[in-house]
């Protein structure tokens, strides 16, 4: 799913001037995400996180119930996947604001 929203957000990007989308203006760019990211039947929470000038990106995965649903989360930036047992909490990587 990680590598789904990548991809779309490498798309957004290549139409907006190198400038990515929080995860409201990316769906609305390409409805059929909505589908895969507002499920509940993939146990995770999805969110994109962006730097203050939109030109850099995280996309996270969170268990919707730590223990339950996961034990890890998940993030994406451009250096690639990353996860790790967070105790259900999400990640704060370095340069992205939470909304």
């Amino acid at each position: 799913m990680l590598l789904i929203v990548a991809q779309a957000e490498a798309a957004y990007a290549a139409q907006h001037g190198g400038a990515y989308a929080d995860l409201a203006a990316l769906v609305a760019s390409k409805p059929a995400l909505k589908d895969d990211v507002e499920s509940d039947t993939l146990g995770y929470t999805f969110s994109i996180l962006l730097s203050r000038d939109a030109k850099a990106y995280a996309v996270e995965a969170v268990p919707a119930r730590y223990g339950h649903t996961g034990r890890l989360s998940y993030y994406m930036d451009a250096t690639g996947h990353k996860s790790k047992d967070n105790n259900g909490k999400p990640f704060t990587p370095p340069g992205v604001k939470r909304p």
